[in-house]
């Protein structure tokens, strides 16, 4: 199979654009790497907000290209699978639940339930990824779900740790945090798009 260069070149395009998007909203927003407890706190846009539904569907985009690679690459089905089903998992993104919205009944414990549940599943997927098999491009995926993983799990370290000890150097921002994450991607597209650029560079079944 060769690798469509146009679809290649438009996931690098794509992923420049969302990493620059959130560098903008870090900033637009008032976020810093570490809080500053003498300023008010960074505010995030609503669920329902042009910004955030921006940045969702640049998301869902870089995580459509992630799939689109692992097929292009041949990897198995079940790796595959991992990462279609972390991308159904940002359906709720796109029609930009928001919570406070949501009547109290709502919230309770089986749909808290249902959201811890989905989020361990995330998690698992995520995990699932650190077995992608070619040499071409594991590295990349290996470093998106660390990465990944130290998002979603340092900020709940950090408050610990903080509360606890007074030490605020592990309370970096989640947003940045996430963000960082990917950079990896983006290699990965500009790997991509420069073999499909190579003639004789075929992926074999």
């Amino acid at each position: 199979m060769v690798i469509n260069k146009k679809i290649a070149l438009a996931l690098v395009v794509a992923n420049v654009i969302f990493l620059i998007y959130s560098v903008f909203l870090f900033f637009y927003f008032g976020h810093t790497i570490f809080p500053d407890f003498t300023k008010p706190q960074a505010t995030e846009p609503s669920a329902d907000s042009i910004w955030n539904i921006i940045a969702t569907f640049l998301n869902i985009v870089v995580y459509i290209g992630l799939f689109w690679v692992l097929g292009a690459f041949k990897e198995h089905i079940l790796i595959r699978g991992a990462m279609l089903l972390l991308l159904f998992l940002k359906v709720p993104a796109i029609i930009s639940l928001n919570f406070n919205h949501l009547d109290a009944i709502a919230m309770s414990a089986l749909f808290q339930s249902i959201i811890v549940f989905f989020a361990c599943l995330a998690v698992a997927m995520l995990i699932v990824l650190l077995f992608v098999r070619s040499k071409m491009i594991k590295l990349y995926f290996r470093w998106f779900v660390a990465l990944m993983l130290v998002a979603l799990i340092l900020p709940t370290i950090g408050d610990y740790v903080y509360d606890n000890f007074s030490v605020r150097w592990l309370l970096i921002d989640r947003f940045l945090l996430v963000w960082a994450s990917f950079m990896p991607t983006l290699f990965l597209f500009i790997k991509v798009y420069s073999l499909s650029k190579q003639n004789d560079f075929v992926v074999h079944e």
